[in-house]
Order: C-alpha cells, then sequence, then structure tokens
C-alpha cells in the first residue's frame, strides 16, 4: 500500500513538473533567434537546407534551417508571393510530386471556406 502511495505521489509530481516546464520548452523552441533568422530570410533558408540535402557541414544550421523551411512550406499566406514562397519550400522539404503540391496550395487558398 505504501508503494502505491509513493507512485502516485511520484507520477503527481513528475506531472506536475510536465505541466508547469513543457510550455517554456516549447517556447523556446519556436522562439529560437536562429529560426527566427532563418524565417526572416527565405533565400539564405534555401540555399543553406539545399546545401545541407548535398552535404552536411554544420548539423545545427541544417536543423535551424529544415525547421525554418518547414514552417515556410506550411504558411497559409495565399498573395501572390505567399503562393510561390509556399511552393519553393514545399517542393524542398517535400517528398510529393509538384502536381500534388499545386492542389494543396489549391486546396489551402483557392477553396471557399464552408
Amino acid at each position: 500500500m505504501r508503494f502505491k502511495l509513493l507512485m502516485l505521489a511520484a507520477a503527481m509530481l513528475v506531472a506536475l513538473a510536465y505541466y508547469f516546464t513543457l510550455p517554456s520548452i516549447l517556447h523556446d523552441l519556436r522562439s529560437n533567434p536562429e529560426i527566427q533568422m532563418y524565417l526572416a530570410n527565405p533565400d539564405l533558408t534555401f540555399d543553406v537546407f539545399s546545401q545541407c540535402k548535398k552535404r552536411v557541414e554544420n548539423a545545427d544550421a541544417c536543423y535551424q534551417a529544415y525547421s525554418a523551411a518547414v514552417q515556410l512550406s506550411t504558411t497559409k499566406n495565399c498573395s501572390v508571393e505567399g503562393i510561390a514562397l509556399t511552393r519553393r519550400f514545399k517542393l524542398l522539404v517535400g517528398h510529393s510530386s509538384a502536381e500534388v503540391i499545386e492542389s494543396e496550395i489549391s486546396r489551402d487558398c483557392f477553396t471557399a471556406p464552408k
């Protein structure tokens, strides 16, 4: 009985610590200054990640460029520039054909919401 009580208390302590620390960990991951820099410079992101696909020299830079490229490929910006940027990064990070990517963009931008 004491063991069950001890395990329950330990599980509650872990859950409580997880509840309070996870949001700050996720915030730090999302607000990484290097990733933000890559998001602000799409051409640099494209160049760095394209190079990383060929040869990895700096794994940290490749990871950050990849993270930024994925975010840029999933934007819902339906302006002409936004669609071009989304298409460019979907082709870079995706494993889909151009037709599939075009249908995704068309579905996201040109279908009326219901």
